[in-house]
């Protein structure tokens, strides 16, 4: 098996390692190293060309690297440091929603897929929550859009305070969020569920920032099986239809059992995550 290391985690330990010493003493060991090469190179090419090695010429070498290397050290460790800043920040807009401050939906699933999926079947239960904004678009549309998106980033904070340290929260696409929530049963899901919907619906912020009350509807679904991730957030989605259904701001249950009917498992296995039907989803609003 060939074994490889690929190029940016090289240049990610390498800027740890020398950044670590700060760039001062970093731009001062670069040139201590550079002279001592300069000084080694001219002893070689001295030797090889005129036979002999000449102390003055070696002194030359060593002050001319040491004059000219502190600014190109300096320049080149600031560099450094701005394209480390810049992947960095690739790296978090590639895992982070940047309305909400919360996990994306690629992510979510990523960190699903090794709860959810191990080879291993969980000791314990776990649980997965979908949880949408009830009549989000209302909101929009009386009290436009900015409102609408400081709704979005405000529940965000009170989904986040509301789970534990394990948990993992995501906005999973518009007004939606999932959750899963390792080493939980169902009671213990919903007890997490209902206290978020209690902190949302009490909200003074939210009801400034809507110009109206807002409420959440919850889905909440547990598996204590290795499955798909489609699988129990399909469960979990079922669930928040009928958490809707029923008069919406509420939370409701649905076993994983009975969702993984012969067109639900086609569908909860299929390659990739599929978007519930335009005319279903329209009917959360």
């Amino acid at each position: 098996m060939k074994l490889s290391v690929p190029s940016d985690r090289i240049g990610s330990l390498l800027y740890r390692s020398t950044m670590q010493l700060g760039l001062p003493v970093l731009v001062v060991a670069w040139t201590l190293i550079a002279t001592v090469l300069a000084v080694l190179v001219a002893a070689v090419l001295l030797a090889l060309v005129w036979g002999e090695v000449g102390w003055r010429s070696l002194a030359v070498a060593a002050a001319v690297a040491a004059i000219i290397t502190p600014p190109i050290a300096y320049k080149v460790g600031q560099l450094m440091r701005e394209l480390n800043r810049s992947r960095a920040a690739l790296q978090r807009l590639a895992l982070i929603d940047a309305l909400t401050g919360l996990a994306n939906r690629g992510h979510f699933y990523h960190q699903a897929e090794q709860l959810l999926e191990s080879d291993t079947p969980p000791d314990l239960p776990v649980s997965a929550l979908m949880i949408d904004v009830d009549h989000f678009k209302s909101i929009n549309d009386e009290a436009g859009h900015a409102a609408g998106d400081a709704v979005l980033s405000a529940v965000a904070q009170i989904l986040r305070n509301n789970v534990r340290a394990g948990d993992f929260i995501a906005r999973y696409g518009g007004e939606e969020f999932a959750a899963t929530l390792p080493a939980t049963d169902r009671d213990m899901a919903l007890a997490i569920a209902e206290r978020m919907r209690v902190a949302v619906a009490e909200s003074s912020e939210l009801q400034q920032l809507a110009q109206r009350g807002v409420t959440i509807s919850i889905g909440v679904a547990e598996t204590t099986v290795a499955l798909p991730v489609d699988a129990v957030m399909l469960a979990a989605d079922r669930a928040l239809y009928a958490a809707k259904a029923g008069g919406r701001n509420r939370c409701a249950f649905m076993e994983v059992a009975n969702v993984l009917s012969t067109t639900a498992r086609l569908r909860a296995l299929a390659v990739g995550s599929q978007e519930p039907a335009a005319g279903a989803r329209s009917a959360r609003a």
